[in-house]
């Protein structure tokens, strides 16, 4: 039996997850007849420690519709960009020093928000998506 690696993409790593502010693995090892032996890993936890690349943001209030642009962030490690962030958590605060609301995920770089009655505009956070979504401050790209 020889040794095999296996990598994986960052592509297909779950989003990160906020209570350990990580990412959380179990890999699960083969025998090559795939029935003799198998086992599971411990659970383990990959701690990201990424530099963000960020861009320009922007955003544009017209009647009833809030749009939000932001330039694509790109994932740096060790002074080069690995890869972009695939997904973002959107949050939304109405009122001026009230507390953000969560309002969705995309994995686009743009949102068009629906804004409720009443309310003139809103400040807009974009995150790292995290899997449930929280603000976590070292994970906020940008403050709209």
């Amino acid at each position: 039996m020889s040794i095999k690696k296996a990598k994986f993409s960052a592509a297909s790593l779950p989003g990160i997850n906020s209570d350990t502010e990580g990412y959380l693995l179990r890999y699960r090892i083969v025998s090559e007849d795939k029935n003799r032996v198998s086992a599971w890993s411990p659970v383990l936890k990959l701690e990201p420690s990424y530099v963000y690349g960020i861009g320009l943001a922007a955003k544009s209030d017209s009647g009833s519709i809030i749009t939000a642009s932001w330039d694509a962030v790109s994932i740096i490690i060790d002074g080069d960009p690995v890869r972009s962030v695939n997904n973002y958590d959107i949050w939304v605060s109405w009122n001026s020093g009230a507390s953000y609301e969560f309002y969705g995920s995309t994995s686009n770089t743009y949102a068009n928000i629906l804004k409720p009655a009443g309310i003139a505009s809103g400040s807009i956070r974009i995150y790292h998506k995290t899997n449930p979504p929280i603000e976590i401050p070292k994970f906020k790209l940008y403050d709209i």
